[in-house]
């Protein structure tokens, strides 16, 4: 199963089931979805079947727990029913809508039949919005009590990679209650504050196995803030012991040898060969010294049932009872029952892999998995012959592996899941040549077809493509595409850009873009009102008419300023005042630019009486002023009187219930034919069903939309109830459905819609709840979301 998402946050998931028999060994049944879920990646589930005698039959559902609380149980999204194994594997691929429902989902998976099995795991989709800057947290993961103290730096950072400056506050909270116990501020000096707590400034710290810092940066121009959370583990000891199973070694079914590891927290080893290291084990106090590995060895007599302590320099740990016999079985909770190593070598393309699987039981058979990006990349199982307790596992490297890769084995033996895992990291310098030849190559077909075609290429828009790419595959015939491009560029008050061909698509400001992106690999003095014709085109909030030209625009800029970079020596002043209709000043101002804030945006909302703006500027540099308003037109849409009963109703259309109400179409609707109908129920409740198609005006070349959005405005007074949220949900045609504005707007996606499909409905039901008079209309909207030019709007009034 494959999950495929737009911007979330990090998240992990790992899916494992194994349903075994403690008594048999007829069949066993094992899901595993290992990896990390990130945007624009894709995921596994893999379902996995050991010794089976019998079939199976296994499903695997993927579940949805919207937010909406009057659905607590969630909606089945998808469902693979009746599966087939694949030598004993079975995986699919799901992929989310781009606009899912955020909230806890689940994948299910069941095995139906004699064992009737399921199991799940959670995860979270959350919508991921980018911070202006980050704030960072630079400290040992670990709080040594023995220390008294332990100290962290805060800094922040823009986006755009400089360093915030402000002041920073650090909190330590509680794990349990979240509250704060210690508490502390600075300023940040040369973009980091520096930080320090003692023990006695935690007094819980010693109830806890880890607490909360929580960081804070407020920034000095703005007073924006960004915050970031980050566990600390308290450890109660300086140092960790560790006793790897693999290190006890045995004579005549005896433990007669343990070797025990010291290391700091952060994993490294502790150097000290002086201090000695010692061992309890039945009363008798055993004495050691570490080797230059950290490592020490006691030679012992084994005694049952007695426990094993270790010492070294106040740090201990506790090994229980070594258990042998024929009952011997690894504790899986604490330790795999399998090793895996790396026999030395280097890691090179194209060549086997050598990893070592080693046991101290014999291994049957084993399945291994080789994962990487959060995908399976191989999987293979491999049958042994009896008493193989050790046995060479060659994997051959492959370009999906880089630049990490994790190999996971594991299989079953009387009635036990033995684990064992490996993670591999290929060198930094590692470079696929023959791939990259194969890359070029294919590059250069591509280059050779655009310039075979040159001259077919009549419209703007594939040609200002096909600049970009011959400049930078540095084609000789791109000069040639430049002249063509430049004869249908548009010239006025200095400034330059290029037209769409389509007049139907409006993608001026695309176009324009990847023309700058051309002509920048020449020295045309044209760049400059080239970009002052974009910056033109931005909106209220800096970005342009889609999402695709905001990205596309930003790719032009960066490369102008990378060939034009500014010295940084910009210092403004921008005094201005606010002037009302009468001449009256309203507000006044000034906003200051210099190179410690030049990559800030900053804003000032002017009074909604200003209808005058004055302006002073004084000082050298280059910086870009924007004054963005808006206002509101009257709608231009044709409404219809309509009778029934005691009540007079003016719409667009109304129920079709009633002989006297009938719908009409307004003629302005270019794009999308829409047609509601309304009719009240009774005085608190209104039923409004709207009737839509896609219906494409002759410029328009195609017959398909991208993503469409419904925006359904409910009279003033009534809001949407939540009954009609679920039902517009299990309409097919619908992709989502969400409401704004205090329930009073009702918005409904569809994936795209087809000029020939049958016209589809949507019903809603309002409640009443104000008592408004002089009701006026309520709109509908209909919008392509990525040429929103293609939209329509109607309006519909109750009148009571």
């Amino acid at each position: 199963m494959q999950l495929q998402s737009g911007s979330y946050n990090l998240l992990l998931l790992l899916l494992t089931l194994a349903f075994i028999s403690a008594s048999t060994s007829e069949s066993y049944y094992s899901a595993v979805a290992p990896g990390t879920i990130k945007s624009n990646r894709n995921y596994s589930v893999c379902l996995s079947l050991h010794n089976a005698l019998k079939p199976a039959v296994i499903r695997v559902s993927l579940i949805g727990e919207p937010l909406f609380n009057y659905d607590p149980n969630g909606n089945r999204i998808k469902q693979f029913k009746d599966i087939k194994l694949n030598t004993g594997v079975y995986t699919n691929k799901f992929n989310l809508s781009e606009q899912t429902v955020l909230g806890q989902w689940l994948i299910l998976a069941s095995v139906l039949g004699k064992y009737e099995k399921s199991s799940g795991r959670n995860f979270k989709v959350e919508k991921y919005v980018l911070p202006k800057f980050g704030v960072y947290i630079d400290a040992d993961s670990d709080f040594i009590l023995d220390d008294n103290e332990f100290s962290l730096t805060v800094y922040g950072k823009y986006t755009f990679g400089k360093y915030v400056e402000g002041t920073a506050t650090v909190a330590i909270l509680n794990p349990a209650t979240n509250m704060t116990v210690s508490k502390q501020e600075a300023t940040l000096e040369n973009f980091r504050a520096s930080f320090t707590f003692q023990y006695y400034d935690i007094p819980l710290a010693q109830m806890f196995s880890w607490i909360i810092i929580s960081a804070t940066i407020k920034e000095r121009h703005t007073g924006i803030t960004q915050s970031t959370l980050q566990e600390l583990s308290v450890r109660k000891q300086k140092y960790n012991i560790l006793v790897p199973e693999n290190e006890i070694e045995f004579h005549n079914g005896k433990p007669y040898k343990i070797k025990a590891m010291v290391q700091h927290w952060n994993g490294s080893r502790v150097l000290d060969t002086i201090t000695p290291m010692t061992m309890i084990h039945a009363n008798r106090t055993y004495k050691t010294h570490l080797d230059a590995n950290g490592v020490g060895t006691f030679a012992f007599d084994y005694v049952d049932k007695e426990v094993n302590v270790f010492n070294y320099a106040g740090s201990s740990t506790h090994l229980q009872n070594i258990v042998i016999g024929q009952n011997y079985r690894f504790d899986q909770s604490s330790a795999t029952a399998c090793t895996l190593k790396w026999k030395e070598g280097r890691l090179k393309f194209g060549t086997n892999i050598d990893l070592e699987l080693t046991s101290k039981l014999p291994i049957p058979y084993f399945i291994y998995t080789v994962t990487s990006h959060a995908d399976i990349v191989r999987m293979k199982y491999i049958p042994l012959p009896a008493n193989t307790k050790s046995h060479i596992i060659k994997i051959k490297s492959a370009v999906d592996m880089i630049p990490r890769c994790y190999v996971y084995v594991h299989y079953i033996i009387n009635g036990d899941l033995r684990y064992c895992e490996l993670s591999l990291k290929f060198p930094n310098e590692f470079e696929n040549t023959k791939s990259s030849r194969n890359y070029k190559a294919v590059i250069q077909k591509g280059v050779n077809y655009l310039v075979d075609n040159i001259n077919n290429i009549n419209d703007t828009y594939a040609l200002s493509l096909v600049a970009v790419a011959l400049q930078m595959s540095k084609s000789e015939q791109a000069n040639q595409v430049l002249a063509n491009l430049q004869q249908r560029s548009q010239s006025k008050n200095g400034l330059k850009w290029w037209q769409s061909s389509n007049a139907a698509h409006s993608n001026d400001v695309e176009i324009t873009a990847y023309a700058l992106m051309a002509l920048l690999g020449t020295n045309s003095l044209d760049n400059i009102n080239i970009v002052k014709w974009i910056l033109e085109q931005r909106n209220k909030a800096g970005g342009f008419k889609t999402t695709h030209d905001t990205v596309v625009v930003l790719q032009a800029l960066i490369r102008f300023n990378q060939k034009y970079p500014s010295n940084n020596d910009t210092l403004l002043k921008f005094n201005y005042a606010a002037l009302d209709a009468q001449g009256l000043e309203v507000g006044n101002g000034f906003l200051g630019i210099d190179p410690s804030n030049s990559k800030i945006w900053q804003q000032i909302e002017l009074p909604k009486t200003t209808r005058l703006l004055q302006l002073k500027i004084e000082g050298e540099g280059n910086a870009l002023v924007q004054l963005a308003y808006h206002y509101y037109v009257p709608l231009e849409t044709d409404v219809e009187s309509i009778t029934l009963d005691d009540d007079s109703i003016t719409a667009t259309t109304f129920a079709k219930s009633s002989s006297v109400i009938h719908r009409r179409e307004t003629p302005k609707q270019k794009s999308f034919a829409i047609s509601p109908m309304a009719k009240l129920t009774s005085n608190a409740v209104m039923e409004l069903e709207v009737c839509f198609k896609f219906k494409p005006s002759k410029e328009l070349k195609h017959r398909q939309t991208n993503m469409v959005i419904m925006e359904i405005n409910m009279p003033s007074g009534f809001v949407v109830s939540p009954e009609s949220m679920h039902d517009l949900q299990e309409e097919e045609f619908v992709a989502r459905v969400e409401v704004k504005d205090s329930n009073t707007k009702c918005l409904a996606y569809f994936k795209h819609l087809q000029a020939d499909d049958d016209e589809k409905c949507l019903s809603i039901q309002a409640d009443k709840m104000h008592e408004v008079l002089q009701l006026e209309p309520a709109s509908i909207i209909m919008y392509d979301y990525y040429i929103p030019e293609n939209r329509d709007t109607i309006a519909y009034q109750i009148q009571m």
